[in-house]
């Protein structure tokens, strides 16, 4: 009964991490693109957008752009801890959970690699919280606490290298779901032949 109970609480942990992750990023991107300082337009360039938009924005939307600056870092700020807690809250169950797996619920190969790819993208989001999310939140709360400031090039950086290693941690994550969910898991039961007697 325990191993049956680990076993769903393997697949469903390493599964709602990538679903808990994909709208993290959406919810993320949205809020960021909705209360980014525009970029800046020529003249003519802001005559024409002027002249041919429709859109109306809301009277309540911050139109400095040190002050969206700041609205920024605090999203940021207040987010992405949540991110990390939940990452390696549903990381660590998942890991737990597939301990009592082998060779009962999965074969030997298979349960290796289940293992392995949940160990690297722990590794991985072990590595991009403490080399990668600290300095940036030390950057961020710099501009959250001077909005005149802007992003730097090594928030840029820091910011594009976090991306690419969470791309990386979800995509291990996401083989370790494919293998716990992948029919056919379960190793092949020794076959005990009975002679009758004659």
């Amino acid at each position: 009964m325990i191993h049956a109970f680990m076993f769903a609480l393997a697949r469903m942990s390493s599964a709602a991490w990538i679903g808990a992750a994909v709208l993290f990023v959406i919810v993320a991107v949205d809020q960021t693109n909705f209360y980014k300082p525009p970029k800046p337009l020529d003249d003519a360039a802001a005559q024409l957008t002027a002249e041919s938009s429709d859109v109306v924005p809301p009277n309540d939307l911050p139109t400095d752009d040190s002050v969206r600056r700041q609205i920024v870092a605090r999203l940021a700020i207040e987010r992405f801890p949540h991110y990390y807690a939940t990452g390696s809250l549903l990381l660590g169950i998942s890991f737990v959970s597939s301990l009592f797996l082998r060779r009962r619920y999965l074969k030997a190969s298979r349960w290796a690699l289940v293992m392995l790819f949940l160990i690297g993208a722990g590794g991985m989001m072990a590595y991009d919280y403490y080399e990668v999310f600290v300095p940036l939140n030390k950057l961020t709360l710099k501009v959250l606490e001077n909005p005149s400031n802007e992003f730097t090039v090594e928030f840029d950086l820091l910011h594009q290298h976090s991306k690419m290693i969470n791309a990386a941690q979800l995509l291990l994550t996401f083989l370790a779901s494919f293998l716990l969910c992948m029919p056919g898991t379960r190793p092949e039961q020794p076959v005990i032949l009975v002679q009758q007697a004659g």
